[in-house]
């Protein structure tokens, strides 16, 4: 059976087969058959981890997890690719991949203008997870690294604005506001960029009158110059953002970064680490649910709430439009009507599924 251990019930420091490679390991595991056989087909891969002075952590995708490839066609250079992906150059343990957030692979990515690709790593109770994909096996131990068993192949990301696409429970508001003021484009074709992503129900603490105004012809402006406020040109993974700059004369733990946007604004991020396990990332005070959301050409972080430029100010078309200043709510002390009250009431039902799915998101490994 798949081993699948508690983080205290792992070995940090395995005694390591020396005189092994991750080839030997891997090709000679059944749990890893078809695996061998994608290996085994080409040769750069099998050199690549059979090289006795490198030094890899090797995600190696379990039978289960490559039965739909198996019988395919693929061309060897989209496998060596996806393979690529799944490859670290360096060694880590248990206890290290844990205490990582994201990691280099082997794959260099032109939208991170040839960088190399990231994956994610996450951890939740009894859970592991890279990307998407959960460990199963642990502590594949050889003379040149790690191996861990993990039950779906780590496919290299999309762009940012076809991930968001992926998604469209959580994010069709945003892709419906970015095409309506024409930056699709730029989230699809932009290099290493940094966005903070509102979620539909992020969105819909605006208001009903708010995002009418903003989806009106009268309001693409308003809408237009808040979307671009939420894109940097800076790539920030949180790692970075955790990596700022001291606060308050060096208290352990707060970092600060101020990071450029499409608006011509910046960003202030405030970090707060306590350890691993817990990390609060705020931007212009508003909490990040979600971080480093992995994308072809940058990175992506859920937030709870859209993000307002401080200097913009936009209007209500009516007699009793309010000013926005402060980016704080959109428009919060106007009195929406009671037909407008009952329609925001059916949403907040149809919502209260997202709404739990995504608290659990902001504790998961997703």
């Amino acid at each position: 059976d798949d081993q699948n251990y508690l983080a205290v019930g792992v070995d940090s420091n395995p005694i390591t087969n020396q005189g092994t490679t991750l080839y030997d390991i891997v090709t000679s595991d059944a749990r890893f058959s078809i695996l061998a056989g994608f290996i085994n087909d080409d040769d750069e891969l099998k050199e690549t981890l059979s090289d006795e002075d490198a030094a890899l952590t090797f995600f190696a995708p379990i039978d289960k997890a490559l039965e739909c490839l198996k019988d395919k066609k693929i061309p060897k250079e989209v496998i060596r690719r996806i393979f690529r992906y799944h490859i670290v150059n360096a060694a880590l343990p248990y206890k290290s991949l844990l205490a990582s957030r994201v990691l280099d692979t082997g794959l260099n990515s032109s939208g991170l203008n040839d960088a190399p690709q990231k994956v994610r790593v996450s951890g939740w109770i009894r859970r592991t997870y890279i990307n998407w994909s959960k460990i199963k096996i642990y502590h594949l131990a050889a003379g040149n690294g790690y191996a861990y068993g993990i039950d779906h192949v780590l496919i290299p990301p999309p762009d940012i604005m076809t991930e968001l696409f992926i998604i469209p429970t959580f994010f069709s508001t945003l892709t419906s506001a970015l095409q309506k003021v024409g930056l699709a484009e730029t989230l699809e074709t932009s290099k290493a960029i940094t966005v903070f992503i509102p979620s539909n129900r992020a969105w819909a603490k605006l208001g009903f009158r708010n995002l009418a105004y903003l989806f009106s012809p009268h309001g693409k402006d308003a809408l237009t110059t808040i979307l671009k406020y939420h894109i940097s040109p800076e790539l920030a993974y949180s790692t970075d953002l955790i990596e700022g700059k001291e606060l308050f004369g060096g208290i352990p733990g707060k970092r600060h970064t101020e990071l450029d946007t499409l608006a011509g604004l910046k960003l202030q991020i405030d970090a707060s680490s306590y350890g691993h396990n817990y990390v609060k990332i705020t931007v212009n005070g508003v909490r990040v649910l979600f971080k480093d959301f992995i994308a072809k050409n940058g990175v992506g972080h859920t937030i709870a709430r859209v993000l307002l430029p401080p200097t913009t100010d936009l209007y209500l078309p009516d007699d009793d439009y309010q000013t926005i200043k402060d980016g704080s709510e959109l428009m919060a002390e106007i009195d929406i009507n009671e037909e407008n009250e009952k329609l925001l009431e059916l949403k907040r039902k149809s919502e209260k599924h997202e709404s739990k799915t995504e608290l659990d998101v902001t504790r998961g490994p997703v």
